[in-house]
């Protein structure tokens, strides 16, 4: 599956600027319900920050995976990003990080225009939205592989200063398809809230 979000890496030399960032993230008029959390070792401090997602039968969040990808990746109870015919993934996207997108609408036009030039040509087409469970219509598209590949749907929200992505991602379309009604379960259970303590980092 396609795990594009890095994790964060910032040097000592800029450590000044990351407590800072870290400071922000955890400000307490954040409306968004996100983990937010910062390990510090010999490279400066790692700042890990994705959505909380609600829990789902079935489901349980791969922890390492999703501290080496930076978001909330769901998998199949007993299976793990690695081995697993379909993940279910929540990425948080800092807006000054994105500045040339103004609006949720421009950040979904500029990742779908990723996915279009990208090597690994997909299908992209809107699908039909899902509604959250604090009322909020949300866009959906699918990115479907030509041939082998992923297939995948992603949900587009936006919260305080950030710009949030749902995705399931399948290692094929039977997993997409086994995993597609869990996968509108979970985005139709989330709802916006107040921010949570992470977890402790692994060491």
């Amino acid at each position: 599956m396609t795990c594009i979000f890095g994790r964060r890496s910032v040097v000592a030399g800029i450590l000044l600027w990351a407590v800072a960032m870290l400071a922000a993230w955890t400000a307490p008029d954040a409306r968004a319900k996100m983990v937010k959390t910062g390990l510090f070792d010999e490279k400066g401090i790692q700042l890990y920050v994705w959505p909380e997602l609600p829990k789902l039968e079935g489901w349980s969040q791969d922890m390492d995976s999703s501290y080496h990808c930076d978001c909330n990746i769901q998998a199949p109870v007993g299976f793990t990003y690695r081995n697993a015919a379909a993940v279910m993934y929540a990425v948080a996207v800092y807006k000054p990080n994105v500045p040339q997108a103004k609006t949720l609408e421009m950040f979904i036009e500029r990742d779908i225009k990723r996915f279009s030039e990208s090597a690994d040509k997909r299908d992209i087409a809107e699908a039909e939205p899902l509604t959250t469970a604090d009322g909020r219509k949300l866009r959906t598209f699918t990115f479907f592989a030509r041939g082998d590949g992923f297939y995948e749907r992603a949900a587009y929200a936006e919260e305080g200063d950030s710009y949030l992505v749902i995705t399931l991602s399948g290692r094929s379309r039977a997993g997409y398809e086994k995993a597609l009604a869990d996968y509108e379960r979970l985005v139709r259970a989330y709802r916006e809230g107040r921010e949570e303590p992470g977890p402790a980092p692994p060491k």
